[in-house]
């Protein structure tokens, strides 16, 4: 009797060791498998860099594959996907799935409501090296505007006022908007500025400060800042004051003598 031990190489599957001597027809048949080793490695394979609007799904999903140190993919192992836990990150921030038969993963995610630049994390348990993930939620269609400053203001006819009209459009999460465009209107007739409509754009704080100057007539009215697609607006209440006389007039009563 003759016995002897062996080493599975780093290869995972089934195979037949063969044991024959010469002149023998038959031979001794063993059949072996070798099976997957430890998670030792976890890789990104797809799906980053990309960029998605807050509050909605990336296009592509994150894929990893998990692998033994022979290099072959591990199946049924955790992964856990980490995003910061403030600002700009994924909605959940940490997701946790299982490898399948190939050793991958692929995970769809969210972005949350907060605009910018981050890293998702991809790790596994007792494996030093992660699977790293740059992504960036991006800014929202404008939701609101609001009148930051600039009013109730006066300024005497025909003179500039002396702070500006300051906006800022937002998104649906709170972010501000730039380059979008803002109408400044007054009234058409009466009390109103010169000129009574002005349109701007957003700068990349979301804000526009806008310098304004009263019209020759005295009296109050509202500016009226609005953005298209979003249903309410910014009001600005001013008033133009009477200026400095500036003439003066016979109306009637002239004097006579005799």
């Amino acid at each position: 009797m003759s016995q002897f031990s062996v080493t599975a190489n780093s290869t995972v599957g089934a195979y037949t060791v063969v044991a024959s001597v010469g002149g023998v027809a038959t031979t001794a048949d063993f059949p072996l498998t070798n099976s997957v080793g430890a998670a030792a490695s976890i890789t990104a394979d797809s799906g980053s860099p990309q960029d998605a609007v807050i509050s909605t799904a990336f296009t592509n999903p994150l894929v990893v594959t998990v692998r033994d140190s022979g290099n072959n993919p591990v199946p049924n192992e955790t992964v856990t996907f980490t995003a910061p836990s403030t600002n700009a990150s994924l909605d959940p921030d940490v997701q946790t799935e299982t490898t399948d038969a190939a050793g991958q993963i692929s995970l769809s995610v969210t972005a949350n409501s907060t605009v910018g630049a981050y890293t998702v994390v991809a790790s596994v348990g007792g494996v030093a090296t992660t699977a790293d993930f740059p992504l960036t939620n991006s800014v929202g269609a404008a939701a609101s505007i609001s009148a930051d400053s600039g009013s109730p203001q006066d300024a005497v006819i025909s003179t500039a006022f002396s702070n500006p009209l300051v906006v800022t459009v937002r998104d649906s999460g709170n972010n501000p908007v730039p380059n979008e465009t803002v109408t400044f209107t007054a009234p058409s007739t009466n009390a109103s500025l010169d000129p009574d409509v002005q349109t701007e754009t957003t700068d990349a704080a979301g804000q526009i400060s806008l310098s304004v100057t009263a019209n020759s007539t005295v009296g109050a009215y509202t500016v009226v800042a609005s953005v298209g697609g979003v249903a309410t607006t910014a009001d600005f209440p001013l008033t133009n004051s009477v200026g400095a006389a500036a003439s003066i007039t016979a109306d009637s009563g002239s004097l006579k003598t005799q």
